[in-house]
């Protein structure tokens, strides 16, 4: 499992436009960025991992069409299978 949510977590810098880049893009996971809200704007699935976390983050938590990620990879892969059967 652990393997899997690597795979999938993994990033790398682009010195592309981000609004290219997400136009491209099948999801978006990441921890708090604009680029999270921006993506989730564009309609695009977002994943927000915030394992851990001590505080809340309205901005990100209440945001139609991201879906936030608190406790484990159990949660992770929920929120992916449900991804991949809406699209």
């Amino acid at each position: 499992k652990l393997e899997v949510a690597r795979r999938i977590c993994e990033s790398s810098v682009s010195t592309e436009d981000k609004l290219e880049v997400l136009a491209r893009a099948g999801a978006v996971v990441g921890m708090r960025s604009m680029m999270l809200i921006e993506a989730a704007s564009m309609g695009i699935p977002v994943i927000s991992m915030q394992r851990n976390r001590k505080t809340s983050y309205p901005l990100i938590d209440e945001h139609p069409g991201i879906y936030t990620v608190t406790s484990d990879l159990v949660d992770f892969e929920s929120i992916l299978k449900r991804l991949r059967s809406s699209s």
